[in-house]
């Protein structure tokens, strides 16, 4: 029998600090996203590129607060890379072998 969902458990999960360790960048803090922080972003903008990158800032914002949106517009890609695939943002996308 499978688990029973319990939205409480997944209210407390997302008040929770999460973090990512990454060789060349450090320990990155991040909160995930709410269902009113995916609302507050499309209200903000509705640019698909534009999205990802508010996306990126609230999930950092809730612990470097005095980060600032446009701030992620100047990171280096492999920080959007880290950020966007190992919190689930966007999904990694398995290589399929090929026959040889």
């Amino acid at each position: 029998m499978s688990k029973r969902f319990d939205p409480h458990e997944w209210v407390q999960k997302a008040r929770e600090i999460r973090s990512i360790v990454d060789p060349e960048l450090g320990t990155i803090e991040y909160m995930t996203l709410t269902v009113d922080d995916i609302l507050v972003v499309n209200k903000m903008s509705q640019d698909k590129e534009e999205r990802v990158k508010l996306m990126i800032w609230k999930m950092l914002s809730k612990t470097y607060p005095d980060l600032k949106p446009e701030d992620v517009s100047s990171f280096p890609p492999r920080i959007l890379e880290v950020l966007l695939l190992k919190t689930g943002v966007l999904p990694q996308v398995k290589e399929e072998k090929k026959n040889e």
